[in-house]
């Protein structure tokens, strides 16, 4: 028979958390029809109608950009947030990573034997899952980086023989020239597709 404290504990662990999940509900409820609101008056978010090109060279913002050149941006002016930025979805997809923690840990308690002291030292960590959501979702940069680093490295081997084919005045150095500025558009595009990545 369960002891009337922990009958109790287990009472009042249920309802916060039926509460809990009351709240968030009512909130992702909220923000779907402030979003829904905001999508009647508001432009489309041009990142979604932009081609690949666009997205690649960051032309899709320009429109927006070309307004504040000309006079001070208001708040009619900014174009509707992607479904995927709105707090209604990172709320969810929040939620559905610590409960993702939460069955890891009780798979991992599951096999272990019933008497183990290690079973209760087993505990769901937030920042586990929030550090490998983070690693699943930005793996692009890494490959990005490398990129980077190397065409950096290339940059100084291609000036160093552009400046010696001036000196020998051999032809070579338009083909250094060549490496030269491909290395100077991979860092430019790293650069900038790192940042936005990281920073979303």
């Amino acid at each position: 028979m369960m002891p009337p404290e922990a009958g109790t504990n287990t009472e009042e662990n249920t309802n916060d958390k039926d509460v809990l999940q009351v709240e968030n509900e009512k909130l992702i409820e909220v923000d779907a029809t402030s979003l829904s609101n905001n999508n009647d008056e508001r432009q489309a978010n041009p990142y979604k109608t932009a081609s690949f090109l666009s997205k690649l060279l960051f032309k899709w913002p320009y429109k927006l950009m070309k307004v504040g050149m000309e006079r001070p941006i208001e708040e009619s002016d900014l174009p509707n947030i992607m479904q995927q930025d709105s707090s209604s979805h990172n709320l969810q997809t929040f939620e559905k990573l610590w409960q993702d923690e939460i069955r890891r840990v009780e798979t991992l308690r599951q096999k272990l034997p019933n008497n183990s002291p290690k079973r209760n030292k087993i505990k769901p960590n937030l920042h586990r899952a929030l550090a490998i959501d983070f690693l699943k979702s930005t793996w692009i940069i890494q490959p990005m980086m490398f990129a980077s680093s190397t065409a950096r490295i290339v940059m100084s081997v291609a000036l160093g023989n552009l400046t010696q084919s001036f000196i020998d005045k051999s032809k070579e150095g338009y083909m250094w020239a060549g490496i030269l500025i491909a290395c100077n558009l991979i860092v430019l595009l790293e650069h900038h597709h790192v940042f936005y990545i990281t920073w979303k």
